[in-house]
């Protein structure tokens, strides 16, 4: 008889820690688990149960090891594009002035400019979410308005005319 000892405490004759845990490939990101492209050691029930059904993560299979890797070469090199695409949105818009018209009287607007006015002013791939406005504009003037585009921090000129 042998003894080891495993996750589950002194057995005879067996290591248990080869029966109930199997190796997966994430194919997303997974919640306290990881992030897609990981190799990840998880109990069997866990992987045959929810993982894989669910298309959360397939077998770490030889061939699957060295196709994840072709992907996970893949998307690094699609995060770095994206990255140079962000730079050349951020510097397009860096400096830009815009002028927009809108109804006023005695210098405050009969409305109100927002977020979504510049973003249609400034168009391309300009999101709501990367202007920096702390409350929409209403009177008429000159602001500096900040744009963040990735981690590129750039300032839009916006001018507000009277009709």
């Amino acid at each position: 008889m042998e003894l080891s000892k495993g996750r589950r405490g002194v057995t005879i004759g067996c290591n248990f820690d080869d029966k109930i845990f199997m190796k997966v490939i994430l194919t997303q990101d997974v919640p306290n688990l990881g992030k897609a492209g990981e190799v990840k050691e998880v109990k069997k029930g866990y992987g045959f149960n929810y993982l894989l059904p669910e298309g959360l993560a397939e077998l770490a299979t030889p061939g699957a090891l060295k196709s994840i890797q072709f992907l996970v070469a893949r998307a690094e090199k699609e995060k770095q594009e994206a990255g140079a695409q962000i730079e050349a949105a951020a510097s397009a818009v860096n400096g830009k002035t815009i002028t927009l018209t809108m109804k006023a009287k005695d210098g405050k607007l009969f409305g109100s400019v927002t977020k979504n006015d510049i973003v249609k002013a400034l168009g391309g791939n300009i999101t709501e979410a990367m202007v920096k406005l702390e409350h929409p504009v209403k009177t008429i003037g000159d602001f500096d308005i900040p744009v963040t585009v990735g981690q590129v921090k750039s300032v839009v000129k916006l001018s507000v005319v009277s009709e």
